[in-house]
């Protein structure tokens, strides 16, 4: 896999991060961001958020500053606080392949309550169910970009409007 954006001047925000090999012997990895900003998806207003993302290197790291301008991606975005650690964990997990990743986003307060949202992924799930079957129960998928686990109890749809299937 190639960098193209580290050592290049880059000034709009990038869809997905870049990766590069994963150096031996490096067990834990945590980025903590404090300038992220999203947009409330009903009152479009600005959301600031501190983001923390830890997660075990498999074969690949994340470069860093492809982190952060993918981040900036999401300025002009309406998404739920959920939604969006969510969405930043499922991009770790399909473009460097830990073994675990952990997001924690953590919402200023706005009318003085504080959102904390943790989305955690294991290695292997996304794409497949826990059983190998692309159409049983438990399947992890990404529809528009946000990471969704299909359990037989919850059929209800998501904060999104994704409605698992039946």
């Amino acid at each position: 896999m190639s960098l193209t954006v580290l050592g290049n001047t880059v000034r709009e925000p990038i869809e997905h991060v870049e990766v590069f090999p994963a150096p031996a012997h490096v067990t834990s990895v945590t980025f903590t961001n404090d300038e992220l900003t999203s947009m409330c998806p009903v009152t479009e207003q600005p959301d600031l958020s501190t983001v923390t993302i830890e997660y075990a290197p498999g074969e690949w790291c994340v470069e860093s500053k492809s982190l952060k301008l993918y981040l900036w991606g999401f300025r002009d975005r309406a998404v739920f606080a959920e939604a969006l650690a969510a969405e930043i964990a499922g991009e770790i997990m399909t473009t460097a392949k830990p073994a675990r990743v952990t997001v924690t986003l953590v919402q200023r307060p706005r009318g003085g309550i504080e959102v904390k949202a943790v989305a955690q992924l294991p290695w292997g799930l996304v794409g497949r169910s826990i059983s190998g079957d692309r159409s049983g129960p438990n399947f992890v998928e990404r529809v528009h970009g946000v990471v969704h686990v299909e359990r037989p109890e919850a059929r209800e749809a998501c904060r999104c409007g994704h409605v698992p299937r039946p």
